[in-house]
């Protein structure tokens, strides 16, 4: 793919029609490859995403070299620690300079408490790792976790916690960020043979195997479905739909809140067997406040909305976007910003997103994406209103390699 990509939608005045074909979800699809590396036999996996960060998260779980090269998948940097850790392999995990910015200490504390021997190789608290397996004999099956940073040390605690010598006791300490990624890990635990004791904020699991089933189909991703919820809700056609391919009512994913929360913007949700039909509807006066604590991916996305609908919003529960592959939030002032909006903390953990009320279609916005997946597919529904630029564009490899492609389709229109 090119550098640059550039982005408009050619004929207004065509309706939408578009048949979506979702990618995998990349968070359940790195839970179950760790666990299938746990399990005694193998397990027939459908629709594995194959997402950048799945594929790098697959190749390491398999590699016997000492240095892993986990680049810039955060997942795999999390989980394939406390893999390691259980299942006694020194190893060395290394990554990017972005890599090197994201925090593991929370993680690399709960490990070396069990009784695990974790030493940092540059940063204390940051990547690169060095793991030298058991520090002493005896490891202990209690701990305390901070549940304030990321969802994905309590994921890689739980998942490895049935594989210790006398099972897991996670006592989480508050405020829980993303707990649906946290509740995500323990359904697809349970389906997998393994019984899980939840008491508020105390999690126990007992030492025991897993249990796996003879096949396994992992669902397709509701963040993923966000990006199109954002095209729709800005295309100006209202006869106007799109069908979302092996999207679930029922999902473990706890971004499929889209549906409710994209309502008021005018988008309704139809929930049928094998797909998800949404279509425009009219706007509402909706919310004026929002908190994103469970939901962080979901934050760029709505964001863009609301500034391409010229919409002022109360947001809260995003701090830890600056911990994301990049820090979101500095990069959506920056972005926002070229089409006239602010995004701007007024008190502790509160931020007010003010959009401007000029019209922006003539001149081509160009987008940085800052090795960012996530911030390139945000800004894309920008093409309905007017001519974007999106640079370095491949970043969406990371998680939803045929995005681009997709687009396409509806440049075509």
């Amino acid at each position: 793919m090119d550098k640059y990509i550039n982005l408009k939608l050619k004929n207004k005045k065509n309706i939408l029609k578009a048949a979506i074909n979702l990618p995998a979800s990349k968070s359940e699809s790195n839970r179950v490859a760790m666990i299938q590396a746990l399990c005694t036999k193998d397990i027939n996996i459908q629709h594995l995403s194959t997402a950048a960060d799945t594929k790098i998260m697959i190749r390491a779980l398999k590699c016997k070299n000492t240095i892993i090269n986990v680049k810039d998948a955060g997942t795999a940097m999390r989980f394939l620690t406390a893999f390691f850790c259980v299942t006694q392999q020194k190893k060395i995990l290394i990554g990017t300079q972005d890599m090197y910015k994201r925090p593991i200490k929370i993680l690399v504390n709960s490990l070396q408490t069990i009784g695990y021997n974790i030493q940092y190789l540059s940063l204390c608290g940051y990547p690169p790792i060095h793991i030298l397996g058991k520090k002493n004999k005896k490891i202990k099956n209690k701990i305390t976790v901070s549940a304030h940073q990321s969802s994905q040390y309590i994921s890689a605690l739980l998942i490895i916690a049935p594989a210790l010598p006398q099972g897991l006791t996670i006592q989480l300490t508050p405020p829980i960020k993303s707990y649906p990624y946290i509740h995500m890990t323990m359904v697809i635990m349970k389906k997998f043979g393994i019984k899980i004791h939840k008491k508020y904020d105390k999690i126990t699991i007992k030492s025991q195997h897993y249990k796996p089933p003879q096949s396994y189909t992992v669902e397709a991703d509701w963040t993923s479905a966000s990006y199109w919820y954002s095209f729709l809700a800005l295309h100006p056609d209202p006869k106007s739909y799109i069908k979302l391919l092996r999207l679930k009512k029922n999902s473990l994913q706890g971004d499929k809140i889209i549906a409710q929360w994209m309502y008021p913007l005018g988008v309704q949700t139809t929930f049928n067997e094998d797909y998800v039909l949404i279509k425009k509807i009219p706007a509402q006066q909706g919310y004026s406040t929002i908190n994103f604590q469970h939901h962080p991916d979901l934050a760029p996305t709505f964001m863009v909305l609301w500034a391409a609908k010229k919409m002022d919003i109360t947001i809260k529960g995003i701090e830890n976007l600056k911990i994301k592959e990049s820090n979101r939030i500095q990069v959506m002032q920056n972005e926002l910003a070229k089409i006239g909006t602010t995004l701007q903390e007024i008190t502790k953990g509160i931020w007010q997103l003010k959009s401007s009320s000029k019209i922006w279609n003539k001149e081509t916005i160009i987008i940085n994406t800052y090795k960012d997946h996530r911030i390139a597919m945000a800004f894309a529904p920008l093409m309905m209103l007017g001519n974007i630029t999106i640079n370095k564009p491949t970043v969406v490899e990371k998680s939803y390699p045929k995005f681009w492609r997709e687009v396409h389709g509806l440049q075509q229109e």
